[in-house]
């Protein structure tokens, strides 16, 4: 799946009904920018008794939980669901509770209460639907096009969702109240179902089908089954959960050790969304290289972007070491699922891709309840160097875990050939 045999971008999109549910993508990730800008502001304006922070905190983490569940329930059985019907489900969901949400809140009748409550009915198969959509997208490009589809889903993310959204969210703002903004996300979610209805109509079946019940086996049965892929799950679970980290420590970095306006927060996270963007588009040129190695490159290049940031002296040195943070980031997930693709069967893709997404969810709420604690002990600039050391030795050990795909003519280890692989009449002759 790598190599002169992966599709380029350009390639991809000349697939008519992958380039239409693309398409929708990209614009349901606007939708999500456009709620990251929104969310805070509605939320901050409904009358409770309760804390802003705890506010907001409670907005964000209490509808991770439904997903999380869901996903560990069929990551760990042996139950299938079709990708297709999935990924409409979790679309439906999201229109019909986002919306009802829009709704009251421009009525002036949505509490706090209620807006948790819709925002947590809206995401219950926010984690299947996320691995659904993925199989969706990849059986429509087939196995050539693994390389395209995982970068262009990391593209429309990092452009719609951290650079396009929050900027017509940012507009909308400074028109009126922030509710018509939740209401756009059911408008683009919309036109997702719409694009995943056509392409459904349009063409033969794709290849991401369910499997055959009967002889399915678990997500956990599978990674016991392979342990060098649950290594790896370690490996990124504690990856994930060391960025915390990094997300506590920034302001504390900019507007105390640095000294920097509370606008350089917005600048800085731009910056990180730019270099997203240019490293979502470097991705195409990727699939030139074994993606193993790539992966534990882009480990080690985070680690040394946070050290850099860490022991910035100024302002712009921070902006140009977390944009070069975004740019080296930018490819780590396309590039963890074209890896686990290289390792599994097509028939155990979807419960490794569930529970994987499960795993790797818990990881950033549990990394934040870390980080807090972490950060108050040491200094800001200190945390974000701890960070960077733990990541690097999480490449060292990616390192060991993918030998056999950094070295597969040596037995894994550099400089030594091989020797079941010498043909019989070569040893004999």
């Amino acid at each position: 799946m790598t190599g002169t045999h992966s599709l380029s971008y350009l390639q991809a999109l000349r697939k008519p009904r992958l380039a239409a549910f693309l398409a929708g993508d990209l614009v349901s990730r606007i939708g999500d920018g456009m709620t990251l800008v929104a969310l805070p502001v509605i939320v901050l304006g409904l009358p409770s008794e309760l804390p802003a922070a705890l506010k907001l905190s409670l907005v964000y983490a209490v509808p991770l939980a439904a997903p999380l569940l869901v996903s560990l329930f069929f990551g760990l059985g042996r139950r299938r669901f079709d990708p297709a019907v999935t990924t409409a489900a979790d679309f439906v969901l999201r229109i019909s509770f986002y919306g009802l949400a829009a709704a009251l809140a421009l009525a002036g009748t949505l509490s706090f209460g209620w807006l948790v409550a819709l925002l947590s009915a809206g995401s219950v198969l926010r984690s299947l639907g996320s691995g659904a959509r993925r199989l969706f997208a990849l059986g429509l490009a087939g196995p050539e096009g693994s390389y395209a589809v995982n970068g262009m889903i990391g593209l429309s993310l990092g452009a719609g969702m951290f650079v396009l959204g929050p900027a017509c969210g940012g507009l909308l703002l400074l028109w009126g109240p922030a509710a018509p903004a939740l209401l756009a996300n059911a408008g683009t979610y919309a036109v997702l179902l719409a694009a995943l209805l056509a392409v459904r109509r349009s063409g033969a079946e794709t290849q991401s089908r369910p499997a055959d019940q009967s002889a399915a086996v678990s997500g956990w049965s599978i990674l016991r089954s392979k342990p060098r892929i649950l290594r790896l799950f370690a490996v990124l679970f504690l990856y994930d959960l060391f960025y915390a980290p990094v997300e506590i420590a920034l302001p504390l970095l900019m507007l105390d050790d640095l000294d920097q306006p509370s606008t350089a927060l917005g600048t800085i996270w731009a910056c990180y969304g730019f270099g997203a963007l240019a490293g979502a588009v470097a991705v195409n040129y990727l699939r030139r290289f074994p993606p193993a190695p790539v992966l534990v490159g882009v480990i080690a290049g985070w680690a040394l972007c946070v050290a850099a940031l860490g022991l910035a002296g100024t302002g712009t040195a921070a902006f140009v070491a977390f944009a070069a943070a975004g740019f080296v980031y930018a490819p780590f997930n396309p590039l963890v699922f074209v890896v686990l693709q290289s390792q599994l069967a097509e028939h155990e893709q979807q419960p490794v891709f569930t529970l994987w997404t499960a795993g790797l969810t818990a990881a950033l709420p549990l990394g934040l309840a870390v980080a807090g604690p972490l950060v108050t002990a040491f200094q800001a600039w200190q945390s974000l160097l701890l960070s960077a050391a733990v990541s690097l030795a999480l490449a060292v050990a990616a390192l060991a875990v993918l030998r056999n795909e950094l070295w597969p003519d040596t037995g894994g280890r550099p400089g030594r050939r091989n020797r079941r692989s010498v043909p019989a009449e070569t040893k004999t002759g």
